[in-house]
C-alpha cells in the first residue's frame, strides 16, 4: 500500500521513519532562510518533500506528512503537543537527534 503526501509523493508507510525540517542559508550570512522538510526512511535515505521561506508552511507540511502516514499505519492521530515545541520531528518514528547540521 502507498500513502499519497502533499506535492504528489507517493511513499510505502512501512519504510518512513520521520519527517523532519532543516534550516539553512543556501547564498550564506544574511541570506534568506530555507526550510526544508525531509523524510528518513529505514534504509537511512533521505527525500526532500517540499522547500520553503516560510516555517509555518514547513511545519504545516511535516505535520501532514507524518498524520497521513500515522493514518495508513493504523496509529491514532493527536493534535501536536506544546510539549515537543522545540523538536522539528514529526513522529512517524522520531529518533529524538537534532541532526539539523548533518546534511
Amino acid at each position: 500500500m502507498l500513502v499519497v503526501l502533499p506535492h504528489g509523493i507517493c511513499v510505502d508507510p512501512e519504510i518512513v521513519k520521520f519527517f523532519n525540517i532543516r534550516t539553512e542559508r543556501p547564498k550564506g550570512p544574511g541570506g534568506p532562510q530555507v526550510h526544508t522538510v525531509v523524510m528518513k526512511t529505514d534504509e537511512e535515505h533521505l527525500l526532500i518533500i517540499g522547500a520553503t521561506e516560510d516555517r509555518d508552511e514547513a511545519e504545516k507540511l511535516s505535520t501532514e506528512c507524518a498524520r497521513r502516514i500515522n493514518k495508513a499505519l493504523g496509529a491514532e492521530t493527536e493534535e501536536a503537543d506544546d510539549d515537543d515545541a522545540d523538536d522539528d520531528s514529526e513522529e512517524v518514528g522520531d529518533d529524538d537527534d537534532d541532526d539539523d547540521d548533518d546534511w
